[in-house]
C-alpha cells in the first residue's frame, strides 16, 4: 500500500509515472481505470502489458482487459 516503505526515494518518479498509466483491481475497477485513461489521453490505440510470471493469471488479466475492452 506504501511503495516508498519499500522502494527507495530515487526510484519512485519512475513508479509514479508507471503507475499513472496502469489499471489494477477488480474488472469494475479496471475498466474505471482504462476509461479515465481513454478519455484523458485519447488514444488511437491501447497496448496492454503484464509482467505476471504466472501464465495462469496473466492470460486472466488479459481476458479481463479485452472484456473491459469491449464494454468501453
Amino acid at each position: 500500500e506504501d511503495v516508498s516503505s519499500v522502494v527507495p526515494a530515487r526510484f519512485l518518479p519512475g513508479l509514479e509515472a508507471i503507475f499513472a498509466v496502469s489499471a489494477t483491481g477488480t474488472k469494475s475497477m479496471v475498466r474505471d481505470q482504462i476509461g479515465a485513461l481513454i478519455e484523458r489521453y485519447q488514444p488511437d490505440e491501447m497496448i496492454f502489458a503484464g509482467n505476471i510470471h504466472d501464465h495462469g493469471k496473466r492470460l486472466a488479466s488479459f481476458e479481463i482487459a479485452a472484456e473491459v475492452m469491449k464494454a468501453l
